[in-house]
C-alpha cells in the first residue's frame, strides 16, 4: 500500500491486512465480491493501494481475468492511470471508514454496469 502523493505523507503502520473474496454465479459470467483490509494508524483519512488480486483468499473455482471489469458501485476511485485491463491488479484509493473496502468484479459476460474509466 502507498500514501505518498502531493502533499500526503507515507504513514508507518499502514499495511493490506487481507485480501478476500466470495464468489457467485455459473463459469464465464460469475462475479466475485472482494474485500480489501487494511491496518492504518488512527486519523487516517484515506488509504492509497495497489494490490494483486490472485492474492485474495476465497474458494477458487474457474475464472478468467480476460475482459473481466469492475462493477459500478465500488468503494475506491481508481488511481495512476488504472483501467479493467490492468485486472488483476487494482490501484485506487479509498476512505478509511470503509475498512475493508469492498468492490465487485465480473467475467466479461456477467455482472452489471462496469465502473472501468
Amino acid at each position: 500500500m502507498r500514501r505518498a502523493r502531493r502533499g500526503r505523507a507515507v504513514l508507518s503502520g499502514c499495511t493490506v491486512r487481507s485480501i478476500s473474496f466470495e464468489t457467485w454465479g455459473e463459469p464465464g459470467s460469475q462475479v466475485r465480491n472482494y474485500y480489501v483490509a487494511f491496518t492504518v494508524p488512527a486519523g487516517t483519512r484515506s488509504v492509497s493501494f495497489d494490490v494483486d488480486l490472485r492474492a485474495a483468499t476465497g474458494q477458487e473455482t474457474s475464472w478468467r481475468w480476460s475482459g473481466a471489469h469492475v462493477v459500478a458501485g465500488g468503494q475506491f476511485t481508481p488511481q495512476q492511470g488504472w483501467t479493467c485491463a490492468d485486472l488483476p491488479r487494482v490501484r485506487g484509493e479509498g476512505a478509511d471508514w470503509q475498512n475493508p473496502i469492498y468492490f465487485q468484479v465480473a467475467e466479461q459476460g456477467g455482472g452489471g454496469t462496469s465502473a472501468c474509466p
